[in-house]
């Protein structure tokens, strides 16, 4: 288990990550030492002014800050309150007891689902996290849309489109399903958006053409989305190197 440090003057917290079992020998690292101990060091003056500032870049986006994993096991508790500090629009999380944590802060910042939740996560979540989920499956649309009527409250979703991740959402060919998404009566249409798998390799093309794709997506589902919709495609690294695409998130 990581040994917390007590935090230094500078406002950052130490987390250091006690030697392991020795690793099974391979042809790439045949030895069989104890590993040394690492430290990671966050600054939360530092997360702070990065946030802040690509606040200033991507104005007027919006920006959502991803803190799953337990903010990748640097500790939700110390990191949320300096990402609200700095004006995060959105807090990306992954499952309920994340989510929890973050309203056990007392924040009331939206939460974004990042990932498909199970059937008994989306009627804790509906219940008691006011979180915003990802549908990517008719299937999926359907149980919230009705977990949305049965509590009279509708449920806010964003549609994931698939442009080449393939890890999940509707393909981009599925429009007369998406469009059917947007009719479901217990949901609320809050966001579309694609990811990127490869926005930060040299070859910008492959992205360029989920772009496409799914601006062509979108248009095509334009007569039935809500006027408020936010369309979000850009992870950090499409984020600076294509800013002149860049949408609402």
């Amino acid at each position: 288990m990581p040994k917390v440090k007590p935090e230094r003057r500078d406002g950052a917290r130490v987390t250091t990550v006690a030697a392991t079992e020795p690793p099974i020998p391979s042809s790439r690292y045949p030895g069989r030492g104890r590993q040394h101990h690492i430290q990671v060091v966050v600054s939360r003056p530092t997360f702070y002014e990065n946030i802040l500032y690509l606040r200033k870049a991507i104005a007027p986006s919006k920006i959502c800050v991803v803190l799953k994993s337990n903010a990748y096991g640097h500790g939700l508790a110390p990191l949320v309150p300096v990402a609200v500090a700095a004006g995060a629009d959105y807090l990306g999380v992954c499952s309920n007891p994340e989510a929890r944590a973050v309203r056990a802060l007392g924040f009331d910042v939206p939460l974004f689902r990042l990932r498909m939740g199970l059937p008994e996560e989306l009627v804790e979540a509906a219940a008691e996290l006011d979180m915003e989920e990802e549908v990517g499956t008719w299937e999926q649309a359907e149980f919230l849309s009705a977990l949305g009527r049965k509590r009279r409250r509708k449920i806010a979703v964003h549609i994931n489109v698939d442009t080449g991740m393939g890890r999940s959402g509707f393909f981009s060919e599925q429009v007369g399903v998406m469009r059917k998404v947007c009719g479901l009566a217990g949901l609320r249409i809050r966001g579309v958006f694609t990811h990127f798998p490869k926005s930060d390799g040299a070859d910008l093309e492959p992205t360029g053409k989920s772009l496409d794709a799914f601006d062509h997506v979108c248009k095509q589902l334009s007569n039935v989305l809500p006027d408020d919709v936010l369309f979000h495609t850009h992870n950090s690294a499409a984020t600076v190197r294509l800013a002149e695409r860049r949408r609402h998130l």
